[in-house]
């Protein structure tokens, strides 16, 4: 107020609107700091986050929470074209950029086009990389659909924000050349770190 000789509700409005944009975000009891500049969601069709922090210079690692084989539910097997009772493999993991957690990915595959997947650890730590060099699925087509959602206690611990924070749930359901769903996903992005971008 005193260097720009403003008064102290213009410079209040001005730090709600950075705040507003993302420039800034305020810490009660703390202060008010710069933001990290978010990274894209979705930075275009079938690109694994391994592929796509790579791009970016940064280095990606998944940390593998639980896995199993598990049986299609109802709901699942309407998603997925599967029948029910099916074998599925069931991953949670928890995906970081340059150590910084980002996401945390719940993932289910048609078992019979990925038997052993669990056997040994992925490829480079990416799910597409092994799918595709282990069986040679080849993706082709890939539905996304965005929301917001308020963190729980274990997904705001996991990636290192406060609990109720806002995360960007992102659904992903990945199909074949032929038309058969390979992946289904639920991916909690961070939302001070993630934006969508639809193309």
């Amino acid at each position: 107020c005193e260097i720009h000789s403003m008064s102290h509700m213009t410079v209040r409005r001005a730090i709600t609107e950075l705040v507003n944009e993302g420039v800034i975000y305020s810490v009660p009891g703390k202060g008010i700091y710069v933001s990290e500049p978010k990274q894209e969601a979705d930075a275009g069709p079938l690109t694994s986050f391994h592929q796509d922090m790579a791009r970016r210079g940064m280095s990606a690692n998944a940390r593998i929470l639980d896995s199993d084989v598990i049986t299609t539910s109802t709901a699942l097997s309407k998603i997925m074209g599967l029948e029910p009772s099916a074998p599925l493999v069931y991953l949670r993991r928890l995906l970081a950029a340059n150590d910084t957690p980002m996401c945390i990915a719940i993932t289910y595959l048609p078992h019979d086009m990925c038997p052993g997947l669990l056997d040994e650890p992925l490829i480079d730590g990416s799910l597409y990389a092994s799918l595709s060099a282990r069986y040679g699925l080849d993706f082709r087509t890939t539905q996304r659909t965005a929301e917001a959602v308020a963190a729980d206690h274990e997904q705001a611990e996991l990636l290192g924000v406060q609990p109720l924070a806002a995360l960007l749930l992102v659904e992903q359901l990945t199909f074949l050349e032929d038309g058969q769903a390979i992946e289904y996903s639920r991916l909690f992005y961070r939302g001070d770190r993630y934006r969508v971008a639809v193309k």
